[in-house]
């Protein structure tokens, strides 16, 4: 509406306030839209129900439209009369068009409306004014929710319009100050399935919405189909929708009108509040409620009245009028000899003055208390309601802005409280119990007893190594490389000692020592098992005994080069990607009493991201070592010589490795998470392993030992009695023999026995001379 003046025209008012009307009307709206010409004439009638009722032209008509509303404000600047003052589009848009080029003609513009955040730059737009605030107003009443229920997550999501993209740009920023983390924001064009979508992923409980009334209906509904509403959730939108807007007709976008019901049930909006709540009296002289009141009656019935929003106008109307009555005296009183009537558009010095005058109206007016702030927008008395199960939309709270002393601040109306579905504020996350899997002191302890166990025996074994190595027995299974056999076993089972998980500190190092030390413990045995076999093998395939001698240092060589190849391995692994421990969640159990609260265990692994490019080589080494051992154990199964021939003992060392160490290795991989189980496998197939391994080595060659032993001293014994009983014997069998058959039988006798001398003999000139061999390759490297 543009505002003219003549002589004829000025309407007396309360307080001798002038305000110049003509019937040239201009609306910047179509008749139909919620702020158009029907709010325009109400606030007129208001104003002076004698007056006519204004009829619009349409040559002044925007229909919305940027393009036409500066055509239409061209041509209503240029029609007669003069106009002082004009009231602006209440949409963005054209507001946006024609407030960035009022004050070319030194006119003041005030919008009914428009709330784009756009409009309170005032480089751009110097001379506009606005009876509503920026929707960025709104957003303090955000963050002060969100504040007082104690949420700290939200995610954010918004339609990609201007007015909705610069309102979300400014409410980011202070969520951010206020400690709030925005988990995700999302900006949608026509379809919000994939934004939806992704609010559900990152577990968006708090949900933030800036859209107009067709697309919230959109969201809704995809919200239902993805289960993101209800008492575990809750959505702040905007709300200067029409009343009952979440309840349609038909199905729309795939959602039934009761699913769509369903999801909006417990949404808060935020608006401007289209009336004061507080019972002052305005500059009209009436409450807000008699202002409604005297509206409706001044109508005649007639429907004038534009929805809920006709405050903006008929308090934009009022302004102007104070400012024009106002600026009138400020002329007379300092004798400028001419008055609004003589006003034209290029008198800068009372177009300035009106200016000033309007930069600083203030009063009570029908939405709130009216003063322009330094963006000449009007503070915002917001407005927060809540859809409820009843399908009502009812006001459960305002949120007053700062009046003079008086600090904004959140009112809630106790007879309208916000009714949470839940019983309660919802969660803004879920809450997740983190439980770190931890092996079990008890288990712990037992394996380490079971390891401390095996290390005892096998220093039990490396005592008997030592005190018997001149022994024959122990000297034909070569006494330095058993040490070395059992020294492998003992890394091997302090292995179990390194339990990262079970560890406060130093995990790292812990892991680390783990699989070194049962790398290099196992290498350590299996090679000096194999190789010490290879030696007997060698012997017993040489035809020429004497000149193939290998003596224990090239077979300790030998087990120097397998332990060099591991720890190689093992070197560049920490150089290249060295492990570490890394914790993950594996199951999340829900809790069924409660579901906003998640228990999640999280395992600690050790491992680096290029492991397997280097447990590959590690195994392969293994491998081969159980490939050599199988070898040798078949060639030297018939060497018929007991105290050389381990073909079985090492067969069963291998079958043994095979069992608990490939199958271990694979039951391990496949537990994953099980933290607990895993370690008790592995812990276990270690300690049974090696100590199998060192049983079956040293068990049967200290019975050997034993019953050698025991067979010489029972000889001795059956020698010594023949020799002192042998002249009574004699005669006893000289004097027995009776006939022939018994002079036979004893002749039989003795030529078996004969027989067995000469093979026993034979069979001990064997031994004596692979023993010669054996000691001739242990003298050769004993000291001189």
């Amino acid at each position: 509406m543009f505002l003219g003046l003549k002589s004829d025209v000025f309407l007396g008012l309360k307080s001798d306030v002038f305000l110049g009307l003509k019937s040239d009307v201009f609306l910047g709206l179509k008749s139909d839209v919620f702020l158009g010409l029907k709010s325009l004439q109400s606030a007129v009638m208001a104003l002076k129900p004698e007056l006519p009722i204004p009829q619009p032209d349409a040559t002044f008509q925007s229909g919305c439209d940027p393009g036409r509303g500066i055509h239409a404000l061209y041509e209503a600047l240029y029609k007669d009369p003069v106009k002082v003052a004009v009231i602006g589009d209440p949409l963005s848009p054209v507001s946006e068009a024609t407030g960035q080029v009022i004050h070319f003609w030194n006119v003041i513009m005030c919008a009914a409306g428009a709330a784009s955040p756009n409009l309170s730059n005032k480089k751009k737009y110097p001379w506009f004014f606005r009876t509503i605030g920026s929707q960025n107003a709104q957003n303090p009443t955000y963050v002060e929710i969100i504040q007082t229920y104690g949420w700290t997550r939200v995610a954010c999501i918004h339609e990609s319009v201007g007015l909705f993209s610069s309102a979300m740009e400014d409410v980011i920023p202070k969520l951010e100050a206020a400690n709030i983390t925005i988990i995700t924001s999302e900006i949608f064009t026509d379809n919000p399935v994939q934004q939806i979508a992704n609010i559900k992923r990152h577990d968006g409980r708090i949900i933030i919405g800036f859209f107009y009334e067709d697309m919230a209906v959109k969201v809704f509904c995809e919200a239902y189909k993805a289960g993101i509403y209800g008492a575990h959730y809750q959505w702040l939108i905007t709300g200067f929708y029409s009343k009952n807007w979440w309840l349609i007709d038909t199905p729309r976008h795939g959602c039934l009108p009761d699913q769509i019901a369903a999801a909006v049930v417990g949404v808060l909006t935020f608006a401007p509040s289209w009336k004061n709540p507080t019972r002052v009296v305005g500059i009209s002289g009436l409450t807000t409620t008699e202002v409604f009141s005297e509206y409706e009656l001044r109508s005649r019935g007639r429907q004038l009245f534009a929805g809920h929003q006709i405050g903006l106008c008929y308090d934009a109307v009022w302004i102007v009028a104070l400012m024009l009555n106002r600026s009138q005296q400020i002329f007379e009183e300092k004798g400028f000899g001419r008055g609004l009537e003589d006003f034209h558009y290029s008198d800068k010095e009372m177009a300035h003055v009106m200016f000033d005058v309007m930069t600083k109206v203030e009063g009570w007016g029908v939405r709130g208390y009216l003063k322009f702030d330094e963006n000449h927008d009007i503070p915002e008395t917001v407005q927060i309601r809540q859809v409820q199960a009843d399908r009502k939309w009812r006001t459960v709270g305002y949120y007053l802005p700062q009046v003079g002393e008086t600090p904004a601040r959140m009112r809630w109306l106790e007879g309208s409280p916000i009714i949470w579905q839940g019983g309660g504020p919802p969660k803004d996350s879920v809450l997740r119990i983190l439980i770190v899997q931890k092996v079990n002191p008890l288990i712990y302890g037992v394996m380490c007893a079971l390891a401390t166990t095996g290390i005892l025996l096998a220093f039990l074994f490396l005592t008997c190594n030592a005190k018997y190595r001149k022994h024959s027995v122990m000297k034909a299974s070569s006494p330095t490389m058993n040490g070395i056999i059992l020294f492998g076993c003992i890394l091997s089972y302090s292995a179990i000692y390194f339990e990262f998980t079970h560890a406060d500190d130093h995990k790292e190092m812990l892991c680390k020592l783990s699989i070194w030390t049962l790398t290099i413990g196992s290498g350590m045995a299996l090679s000096s098992l194999f190789l010490k076999a290879w030696r007997i093998y060698y012997v017993f395939t040489n035809v020429n005994l004497q000149k193939r001698v290998i003596t224990d240092k090239k077979l300790i060589a030998a087990v120097v080069a397998v332990t060099a190849v591991n720890m190689l391995v093992l070197c560049t692994w920490e150089a290249v990607d060295p492990l570490s421990v890394t914790v993950y969640n594996a199951t999340v159990l829900v809790s069924e009493e409660n579901y906003d609260v998640n228990v999640i265990n999280q395992v600690q692994v050790c491992k680096s991201a290029s492991e397997a490019y280097f447990l590959g080589p590690a195994y392969a080494i293994q491998s081969l070592l159980l490939a050599f051992g199988t070898f040798i154990a078949y060639e030297t199964r018939k060497v018929k010589v007991e105290e050389f021939n381990d073909s079985k003992l090492i067969a069963t060392c291998i079958y043994n490795y095979v069992i608990f160490g490939v199958v271990g290795v694979g039951v391990v991989m496949m537990m994953g998470d099980m933290a607990i189980p895993r370690y008790v496998v592995k812990s276990a197939c270690v300690i049974f392993a090696t100590t199998l391994t060192q049983s079956i080595i040293f068990v049967p060659k200290i019975i050997a030992r034993h019953r050698t032993t025991n067979a010489i001293e029972v000889t001795q014994h059956q020698v010594a009695t023949a020799a002192s009983i042998a002249p009574t014997s004699q005669l006893h069998q000289l004097h027995g023999v009776s006939n022939a058959t018994d002079m036979h039988e004893l002749s039989t006798v003795k030529e078996q026995l004969a027989q067995a001398q000469t093979e026993n003999k034979t069979l001990s000139e064997e031994i004596h001379r692979l023993r010669r061999i054996i000691e001739e390759s242990q003298a050769s490297e004993a000291p001189h």
